[in-house]
């Protein structure tokens, strides 16, 4: 067999898959394993039941995402309250699920932990029994799953999601809530037109972990426009004559990465100011403290760890969405029109699923009054 048409056959349909069926998320926010997770939680009562065991949710999912037990668990992680790594999460979890900011800091078995569906989940489901959005067979034609949620708010742009897939990736900026709500409203209201006004609403983005975003206005404004951007972030520090305190990281390493940057370095003989570093994380949350050297300025010490180590490091934005089971490019003003549109589509979906139940009603009752006063003869009529 010739390789093009190997290629064609094989190769093709893989890629597509990864891509629209896992790596990038839709217009809702969300990417397959993630819906099917939340959908599942939500068929459990766990929207407003109580909390039930991670086990049990695991293999609930299972019988809509046919990938293993161990994907739909890591997606709860990443998405409980208790990892810390979603701006808005989703997952009102008990139990140790890590730490965004740590390595060292694992997720127990999901035998152990319970969770349940975040109160921001209300505004997930909107209309989701009343036909909003389309319902798809699952895998085996056993069952039926959603092909999106009908989110209330911009969830695109509220939690980071990043992706990798077969000749694409995907790594979408987050902001505040408050910020991406104001811009969809500014966007309704016809104030916010271009990039430029949207990037004065939106801001720079916001992550979990804290510290610092470097970028002006020229810059945020390029970010709206494209989709695209890169951006120098750094932790945040106290600094003191005899010691550094690291009590905010970059969002996209660890605190033990940092930590393995400075032992190297010191190894090394490249952090001469550098006596001691202690890992101090505990329950009030991360705290790395440096010693200084007796004789070192601790602020040309801070500027070496900036250079050595992932306290400062550059991240990028690229903005790919699935959008109608198509992989685009889209800049942020776009991605928040987008999401109007298909808002307005669900809500059209619910209103029209509304008329046509009272249109049935309506006839059914239209049909009492003309049958009422003689049911004697309907009963004849149909025996």
């Amino acid at each position: 067999m010739e390789i093009s048409k190997l290629l064609l056959s094989n190769y093709l349909p893989y890629a597509k898959s990864t891509i629209i069926s896992r790596a990038i998320p839709s217009i809702d926010g969300l990417k397959p394993v993630q819906r099917r997770l939340l959908y599942t939680m939500y068929k459990l009562g766990l929207l407003t039941g109580d909390r039930s065991k991670s086990q049990k949710i695991n293999g609930a999912t299972m019988s809509i995402h046919p990938h293993g037990d161990s994907s739909i668990y890591e997606t709860m992680v990443l998405m409980s309250s208790g990892y810390e790594g979603m701006n808005v999460p989703y997952v009102d979890s008990k139990g140790s699920f890590g730490k965004v900011y740590s390595r060292d800091l694992k997720y127990s078995a999901p035998r152990y932990t319970e969770a349940k569906l975040a109160k921001i989940c209300n505004e997930i489901f909107d209309g989701i029994h009343e036909n909003a959005v389309e319902f798809i067979p699952n895998f085996d034609d056993t069952e039926t799953e959603p092909s999106l949620l009908p989110v209330k708010f911009p969830s695109i742009l509220v939690n980071t999601s990043s992706g990798v897939a077969v000749g694409t990736s995907s790594s979408i900026p987050s902001f505040s809530l408050k910020n991406v709500c104001l811009a969809t409203q500014g966007i309704l209201n016809d104030t916010i037109k271009t990039p430029g006004e949207l990037a004065k609403v939106l801001g720079a983005p916001e992550f979990t972990t804290g510290g610092f975003l470097h970028a002006d206005e020229a810059s945020l404004e390029k970010l709206c426009a494209t989709g695209k951007g890169s951006f120098t972030i750094s932790g945040h520090v106290e600094v003191y004559s005899n010691q550094i305190i690291i009590d905010e990281i970059p969002y996209t390493t660890t605190a033990e990465d940092v930590m393995d940057a400075i032992d190297e370095h010191m190894k090394n003989n490249e952090l001469k100011g550098v006596k001691n570093v202690r890992d101090e994380i505990g329950l009030e949350g991360l705290r790395i403290v440096i010693e200084i050297k007796s004789g070192y300025n601790s602020r040309e010490v801070l500027q070496e760890l900036c250079r050595v180590t992932p306290l400062r490091h550059k991240i990028s934005f690229k903005t790919r969405v699935i959008v109608a089971d198509r992989c685009r490019d889209l800049n942020l003003l776009e991605v928040l029109q987008t999401w109007v549109e298909f808002r307005q589509e669900c809500i059209k979906r619910v209103y029209q699923f509304r008329l046509d139940k009272d249109t049935v009603k309506e006839h059914l009752l239209a049909t009492w009054e003309k049958i009422k006063h003689d049911i004697p003869g309907v009963v004849q009529m149909i025996s």
